[in-house]
């Protein structure tokens, strides 16, 4: 009876130290535009945010990383890091980054985070009233402006 207690305890304590540190959200944007991971972080303890193995490069691209200092003068307060990607075409990728000290190679991250992005096509929409709005993408490469109106 004693060591069911304790193999229950156990699993119990594994299962919220993996829900503490495994976290997904969702991410939807459209073709063309840019967006960011905004994640809590202190360079000052050694951990730094890594990709987590790879996502789809044809769909979304890394445009860098950057740390953030906090806004207050005590020593060792933590920032945040702030990881910008584009979104190049629609679809639908999944973006993992740990939080380890590089240096330590066969220790489990502190944290791990699972972003799932989806990108969807840009619309273009009448303007009303029976006029449109023309775009010229081939001469902008790929941009929707500029735009002429015809009624």
């Amino acid at each position: 009876m004693k060591q069911r207690i304790t193999a229950s305890l156990a699993l119990t304590l594994v299962l919220i130290f993996f829900e503490q540190t495994a976290f997904a959200a969702a991410i939807a944007t459209k073709a063309g535009k840019t967006f960011n991971i905004t994640l809590a972080s202190n360079p000052t303890t050694g951990y730094s945010w890594r990709i987590d193995g790879s996502f789809d490069k044809s769909i979304v691209k890394l445009l860098g990383s950057k740390y953030e200092r906090p806004k207050t003068s005590l020593i060792g307060a933590g920032g945040r890091e702030i990881w910008r990607f584009k979104a190049l075409k629609p679809g639908k990728t999944a973006i993992k980054l740990k939080y380890v000290r590089p240096w330590e190679k066969n220790t489990p991250p502190a944290e791990r985070r699972s972003f799932e992005v989806k990108i969807s096509k840009v619309y273009i929409q009448s303007a009303g009233e029976g006029c449109r709005w023309k775009y010229n993408r081939s001469r902008f490469q790929g941009r929707a402006l500029p735009a002429r109106k015809s009624c």
